[in-house]
């Protein structure tokens, strides 16, 4: 009888275990990240936002595209190349992580900025900002966006960079993992207005130590093989800000701006 009552017991057990609903072992379902095409699928940028989900890519082709939109985070958006796929518009990215791309396309605002990063460090590359009323470039909060390969000319300013609350840092152009930007392989001019004196670099209220990092960047027209400027921009709350690299200093220079005693703008 003991022999039955433990049989019985053993089997009651099997059983259970083979109903576990938690299994830990259980695979994760695969996710399927989509391709949005514009206007293939999509008449508009915004229709495909509408629809867009985390670590779907948007596919711009060419044409011009005059709206306002935002990213969500993560998404991608792809253009069919800067000189072919124009947007005419602000662009807002928010929340985006270090692995989210804006590539190839052409930005243009004659109301605002052309792309603004709000708290987002997204790769930005092979784009041109143009003829934007404020920045082609605004950069606003916390981020460690990469911004390469693009031209930045003919707006009120190149790049600004407005309240940011976390300290960053590059040292020796390695890019740190935090909360600084970095600028490569740009080219950033008449910035400010054509013959007016420069404004490329435009710090605002940063209250916290902040940098930004800067290399391989041709700071106006320069003639082909002539060698880029090198150098990283410290922007410091509790003393004057300084370059630490090679630069023309002669012609790279923080001035203060008259508002704030923590805004300060570089100008070349």
């Amino acid at each position: 009888m003991k022999a039955i009552r433990h049989l019985v017991l053993v089997a009651l057990i099997l059983v259970l275990a083979g109903c576990s609903l938690d299994d830990p072992y259980e695979p994760e379902p695969e996710v399927s990240y989509e391709n949005l095409a514009v206007p293939g699928d999509y008449a508009s940028i915004s229709a495909a936002i509408a629809v867009a989900a985390t670590w779907d890519t948007i596919r711009v082709a060419p044409g011009r595209y005059t709206e306002s939109f935002t990213l969500p985070p993560d998404v991608m958006l792809f253009g069919a190349a800067a000189d072919r796929c124009s947007i005419i518009g602000q662009v807002t990215i928010e929340d985006s992580g270090t692995e989210a791309r804006f590539e190839k396309v052409y930005v243009s605002n004659a109301a605002g900025s052309g792309l603004m990063l709000v708290d987002a460090s997204p790769q930005v590359s092979h784009c041109i900002f143009e003829d934007c009323q404020d920045a082609g470039i605004e950069i606003v909060g916390n981020s460690a966006a990469e911004i390469f390969g693009c031209l930045i000319s003919n707006n009120g300013r190149g790049i600004l960079l407005r309240d940011a609350t976390l300290p960053g840092h590059y040292w020796d152009y390695d890019h740190i993992e935090g909360t600084s930007p970095r600028v490569s392989g740009s080219n950033l001019f008449d910035n400010g207005g054509i013959g007016e004196e420069a404004i490329n670099i435009v710090f605002e209220n940063i209250l916290a130590p902040d940098t930004l990092g800067v290399n391989d960047n041709y700071w106006g027209i320069t003639p082909v093989g002539s060698d880029p400027v090198n150098l990283t921009i410290f922007d410091e709350k509790d003393g004057p800000p300084h370059i630490n690299g090679w630069a023309d200093t002669d012609n790279c220079v923080f001035k203060p701006l008259p508002h704030d005693p923590l805004d300060w703008q570089w100008d070349d």
